[in-house]
């Protein structure tokens, strides 16, 4: 025969149940379970994580520690990016999953890398496998468009209008081309 017993504890402290069994033998078996409540309290450092301002095709680094709070271990199962620009944001090397004991925290470190100049963010969703609880925390950073030298943007500009398009070819003279066209949304098509 078995017995299921649910526990539901009403605080996180140890609980000490002790059944007694009574039957037709000489003796009556007791058995002693332990269970601990448990409360989980998890933290951010932070709940936001603001990047400098960071060049387009480069990148930056930040993070934030997951603080255990808790009087038991917490076993986070997932981290992932979501919200309006997870694409711009990476975790690096997607620590989960992972174990935090009572009372130990674990840095999470993410990289910035804008492919566009902008303002971007993203949400962080950090799953927590023994609860409901699910924490959540945010990414911002804004990419720049580098500038260019003096030395780089000197250059000569000859127009061709082709009235019957209503557009216009020219000609570049300077190591930059495409670069410099993308910087200030220009389509470049080389001839």
């Amino acid at each position: 025969a078995s017995i299921e017993l649910s526990f539901t504890p009403k605080t996180a402290k140890e609980y000490i149940i002790k059944l007694n069994f009574t039957s037709n033998s000489k003796t009556n078996p007791e058995v002693t379970i332990t269970a601990t409540g448990a409360e989980y309290n998890i933290e951010l450092s932070e709940r936001t994580v603001v990047f400098a301002n960071t060049t387009v095709g480069s990148s930056s680094g930040g993070s934030f520690d997951i603080i255990n709070k808790s009087n038991v271990e917490v076993n986070i199962s997932s981290i992932k990016l979501s919200g309006d620009n997870p694409d711009m944001f990476a975790v690096n090397g997607n620590p989960a999953p992972f174990t935090l004991a009572a009372n130990q925290s674990k840095k999470v470190e993410f990289t910035f890398n804008p492919t566009s100049a902008g303002n971007f963010e993203a949400k962080v969703d950090i799953m927590i496998s023994e609860t409901d609880v699910e924490l959540q925390g945010e990414l911002k950073g804004s990419a720049v468009v580098s500038d260019v030298e003096d030395s780089e943007s000197d250059f000569s500009v000859k127009l061709y209008p082709n009235p019957s398009q209503q557009t216009f070819s020219f000609e570049v003279n300077s190591s930059i081309t495409e670069n410099l066209c993308d910087m200030h949304g220009l389509e470049w098509q080389s001839l």
